[in-house]
């Protein structure tokens, strides 16, 4: 019996897989097997968008992290490709959820377990996903948004309006943040001088990134790089 357990927002992402063409998935096999893998999901995604262009990058990005997810039920649980395939389409048969076509089960059983034979690079590459993600809170987006405040003087008189005496610049700070599947955000409020002190920490980071870089590098051990944005 199946003891696989999919959450309904994968459904949609499992028929994408499965309504791909046979020569588009097999372009998405081959392109797969034919780049490096050192990238986190989204970036591998980017990496391949070029090569498969019949596949929207959105939904290559959605693809990567699915397979990502499957690969690490497979050696968690130490079964095999063909295993898990089976899993997932005796699970499916078993919900018949709405939003797949349980008819293709047995092709969507194939493909994964195609993609989940591919190697030891994409399997090495969904364990650095895992210990990336595995947060309470993950970074997702950035914006700040700047204006001049006035600052009133009021009038003696309570008759005449008050004037404009001076001015600040006030930078909010908003920060979009993904925690337990949930999308959220939060803002702060910067001085110029703030934006200076957080300018600073990012430049320390960055050279820090550097440092820790060329220290793995050293060592041998693969380095999974980040090149989204």
């Amino acid at each position: 019996m199946a003891t696989l357990r999919i959450p309904n927002s994968e459904f949609a992402v499992l028929r994408k897989i499965v309504e791909l063409e046979d020569s588009v998935f097999s372009s998405l096999v081959k392109a797969i097997e034919e780049t490096d893998t050192k990238f986190i999901p989204g970036d591998f995604a980017s990496l391949l968008a070029p090569k498969v262009p019949s596949i929207k990058p959105d939904d290559l990005k959605h693809i990567f992290k699915t397979v990502y997810s499957l690969y690490l039920i497979m050696d968690n649980r130490s079964k095999s490709p063909e295993t898990i395939g089976n899993d997932l389409k005796e699970t499916i048969e078993t919900q018949t959820p709405k939003t797949f076509p349980v008819e293709k089960t047995g092709l969507l059983g194939t493909r994964i377990q195609k993609l989940l034979s591919i190697g030891k690079g994409l399997a090495l590459a969904s364990k650095a996903f895992d210990v990336l993600t595995d947060q309470d809170r993950l970074f997702c987006g950035v914006k700040v948004l700047s204006d001049v405040r006035p600052v009133f003087q009021e009038s003696r008189d309570s008759i005449t309006a008050a004037t404009i005496s001076a001015a600040i610049i006030i930078h909010n700070l908003r920060i979009a943040y993904h925690e337990n599947g949930e999308h959220k955000e939060f803002s702060v409020a910067m001085n110029p001088d703030d934006v200076l002190k957080i300018k600073m920490a990012i430049e320390r980071a960055e050279n820090k990134t550097k440092t820790l870089k060329a220290f793995i590098q050293k060592t041998g051990i693969s380095y999974f790089e980040d090149k989204e944005g």
